[in-house]
């Protein structure tokens, strides 16, 4: 819908999103919209990555959560924030 009113979401919109899939425990609705923020161009923050991981950790996808902590940061140029 917010295509339709040439509105381009950014990284908040997307942040919020896959907030949104932690309480109902929807993990691949999450790599959706991760894929969607990476082919819109939004690069993911820390704040991102942090979603995410407390989305694997709902979701009881541990080790998910640890490849994507590996792998992604550096696949978008992204220094990891101890805290994750």
């Amino acid at each position: 819908a917010m295509l339709d009113f040439k509105l381009k979401p950014d990284e908040v919109v997307f942040n919020n999103l896959l907030d949104g899939c932690i309480k109902d425990s929807r993990a691949e609705l999450a790599r959706m919209i991760y894929k969607d923020m990476a082919a819109a161009g939004i690069r993911p923050s820390n704040a991102t990555f942090s979603i995410l991981i407390r989305l694997y950790a709902q979701c009881e996808l541990l080790d998910e959560a640890v490849d994507m902590l590996r792998r992604e940061p550096a696949v978008q140029g992204i220094s990891p924030e101890p805290r994750l």
